[in-house]
């Protein structure tokens, strides 16, 4: 299978740590236009999300949720990180940091199955280049 399983797992848990973590934010972000980019971010995590999900699926793999102490510590330092600072600036911040974790685990998975399906790569480079453009359309908050 040259690494598809991989691949769609780790796109799976990626993604949905980004669903997570924006959910939990946009119930404390006040501003609007934050919230808008926020909620384009999220739309595009879902979807991936649902892709990998349904890859998963179709390799007879049942997706595996993000380990819950994981999620308990990224909502944890969500509120805590905008419990005194909610502003734009100080989110965009948060953002930028949890996308870069992103690029990385993307670029290492892509890199150690060059020969997986090209859905499966197709899947990993769309949440490559979603993760690289939340980077740059979070820059204007800073």
């Amino acid at each position: 299978m040259c690494g598809n399983v991989e691949i769609a797992k780790s796109v799976f848990k990626n993604s949905q740590m980004g669903v997570e973590t924006i959910s939990t934010l946009v119930k404390v972000v006040k501003d609007e236009k934050m919230l808008e980019e926020l909620y384009s971010e999220l739309g595009e995590y879902k979807r991936i999300n649902d892709r990998a999900r349904d890859i998963l699926l179709n390799f007879g793999q049942q997706p595996e949720s993000i380990n819950p102490a994981a999620k308990a510590s990224a909502d944890i330092s969500v509120k805590m990180n905008t419990l005194i600072d909610k502003t734009p600036s100080h989110v965009a911040e948060m953002m930028m940091q949890g996308n870069m974790m992103g690029v990385i685990k993307c670029i290492k998975i892509i890199k150690e199955h060059p020969k997986a399906d090209k859905t499966c790569l197709s899947l990993a480079n769309d949440l490559l280049k979603h993760e690289e453009s939340n980077i740059t359309q979070l820059k204007r908050f800073l």
